[in-house]
């Protein structure tokens, strides 16, 4: 992996912790507020909040699932050690006698 890669996922995994913690804080600060009734504003940031922590742990729980399907099929597409490396299946030769 490049830096530059690195670097940007590094930065989005920040992004992505910080507006969990963040989410997370306002939840727990607002929790204890005064309602007012149906139009509180306070209780519509409170769910706007959470559907913005279920689509962010949405979002990592797809990301995992995806990496872990390209590694075992990344793992799975490597021969195994019974079958020779230089075999004329495994490099894919037409045998045309």
């Amino acid at each position: 992996m490049s830096a530059k890669k690195r670097m940007t996922a590094c930065l989005l995994a920040g992004l992505i912790l910080f507006v969990t913690l963040v989410s997370g804080f306002e939840i727990a600060r607002e929790a204890h507020h005064i309602c007012v009734g149906a139009e509180c504003r306070i209780c519509a940031q409170i769910t706007v909040v959470r559907e913005l922590l279920k689509t962010v742990s949405a979002a990592v729980v797809l990301l995992f699932f995806a990496r872990t399907v390209f590694r075992v099929r990344r793992f799975a597409a490597k021969p195994s050690r019974g079958v020779s490396a230089g075999s004329p299946v495994y490099l894919r030769v037409k045998l045309l006698n």
